[in-house]
């Protein structure tokens, strides 16, 4: 593709929350960069994944199908994905 462009790069981790300022500014510098090479941006997506956990156990000597279990689960934004066009 023809003026695609992707960078990749780790500045830190946490599994549950983003830095929403370290984002903010991401986001500005890369528009304003598109800008400056004649597009305009036309949406931005947050890309989302996610993860879960579940188990369930029969309790001991359960003649009833009685038992315990648990499930959890949580998407965090996993990137952006920008959609420019070359501004006329």
């Amino acid at each position: 593709m023809v003026g695609c462009k992707s960078e990749n790069l780790k500045t830190g981790f946490s599994d549950s929350e983003i830095d929403g300022g370290r984002l903010t500014q991401d986001l500005q510098q890369a528009v304003r960069q598109l800008n400056n090479d004649g597009y305009d941006v036309v949406s931005v997506t947050p890309v989302a994944s996610g993860s879960y956990r579940w188990k369930y156990e029969q309790a001991q000597g359960s003649t009833y199908g009685g038992g315990y279990g648990y499930g959890y689960g949580y998407s965090y934004t996993e990137g952006i994905i920008f959609v420019a066009q070359r501004s006329r």
